[in-house]
């Protein structure tokens, strides 16, 4: 499974020392940075939310839950859950263009991952 999903495989913007992953900002994301949330002093952005930090209800998922291929499915599948600790991202910038100007207000950032993490 490591080769199969080993990020040689993948076509993803990098540098010496970080990944680059591309997101569209959707309706929370756009509410968070309105709100002040998730912006510093200056205005940027410094942090993108899990769906679990927003919900309200009692989530399966805590913040020490193992990343693992059923919570992944949990947040991809149609009618997903809204409490995993799993953020939308893409090596494709025109995957998050699509979906930025047909369900939210054609905002996007790019995500720096350091490698060494």
């Amino acid at each position: 499974m490591k080769e199969v999903f080993n990020l040689e495989n993948y076509d993803i913007l990098e540098d010496k020392d970080n990944y680059y992953l591309f997101r569209a900002l959707n309706k929370e994301d756009n509410y968070d940075i309105d709100n002040n949330i998730t912006i510093d002093k200056k205005g940027n952005i410094i942090k993108i939310r899990t769906d679990r930090e927003r919900y309200e209800g009692e989530p399966l998922y805590n913040i020490d839950s193992p990343l693992s291929l059923k919570q992944i499915f949990d947040h991809i599948k149609i009618h997903h859950r809204k409490d995993t600790n799993c953020i939308s991202l893409t090596t494709n910038a025109n995957v998050s263009i699509l979906y930025g100007r047909e369900y939210y207000k054609d905002k996007y950032v790019i995500i720096k991952v350091p490698k060494k993490e």
